[in-house]
């Protein structure tokens, strides 16, 4: 009882928050719509008690082929996610996005999820309403830490399972499955005050939520693989990190097949 007791007084002692700024550049290569890109981002988490606060804003502009398209393409996308430490081992989450695109025909989709997390195990469910497009999509994944001398690691292997309805009336994913499977793994390094982090999506997926229910990316393109690689280094309260993404999709509309994006990331954050 004593012990019960500790750990709940030093959970609901606990208090922090952090706050992150994010520029990213897109190169898009053999798609037929999109040529390159830029996105601007701004995180927010605040943790006090046994509540925690996630909120994340984000503006992409990306320069098209004109024609086919109309006009560049603008997004903005606002989410939302808050967890309740039910105890110190449990964990109940619920998420929220909102998107707002100028040309795509899931403006104005909104995105539901709830999870428990329970120790180092997290299960997650959520839904996306892309009217008449529906998204079903299960998350679990589980992490483990260990040292390398002096260099510590923590593994996370997960999974995505999605399920689409009525899809073939949708213009975005007439060419799409039912269903997806993506396992992924990612691998989180720090020593001293650098950190280092890589990470690979395998199989196909589609309008995947992605980053535990703060993402989700919501055009028609079926990624088969997906690989990350970044470094960072803490300097006070700040932390600096730069970050390297590729991937490899097909647009769904036209089936353009090999369509490979590219991207560099620059964050800078800091914790209070």
């Amino acid at each position: 009882m004593l012990l019960v007791s500790s750990l709940t007084s030093t959970l609901l002692a606990k208090e922090s928050s952090a706050i992150k700024v994010l520029f990213q550049h897109l190169d898009f290569s053999n798609s037929t719509q999109k040529e390159q890109g830029k996105r601007h981002g701004l995180e927010v988490k605040h943790h006090i008690d046994r509540h925690h606060l996630f909120f994340v804003y984000e503006k992409t502009d990306t320069q098209t082929f004109q024609p086919p398209l109309p006009k560049n393409l603008n997004v903005n996308k606002l989410s939302f996610k808050y967890g309740y430490q039910l105890s110190p081992s449990f964990r109940l989450n619920t998420s929220y996005i909102t998107i707002d695109d100028n040309l795509v025909a899931t403006d104005g989709g909104k995105i539901y999820g709830v999870g428990l997390d329970y120790k180092n195990i997290k299960f997650a469910h959520y839904f996306s309403d892309y009217t008449p497009l529906d998204v079903h999509q299960s998350d679990v994944s589980v992490t483990f830490k260990s040292c390398l001398g002096e260099v510590a690691a923590k593994t996370t292997l997960m999974a995505k399972y999605l399920t689409l309805k009525d899809f073939k009336t949708h213009p975005l994913s007439k060419n799409a499955q039912s269903s997806y499977f993506t396992p992924a793994i990612k691998v989180h390094l720090t020593y001293d005050d650098y950190i280092a982090g890589l990470g690979a999506f395998f199989g196909k997926r589609v309008f995947a939520v992605m980053d535990s229910g703060v993402r989700v990316q919501h055009h028609g393109m079926e990624f088969d693989r997906s690989y990350a690689l970044g470094f960072g280094k803490k300097v006070s309260d700040y932390t600096l990190m730069l970050k390297y993404n590729y991937a490899r999709a097909t647009e769904l509309p036209k089936e353009t097949e090999n369509v490979q994006v590219r991207g560099i990331i620059f964050s800078l954050s800091r914790r209070f």
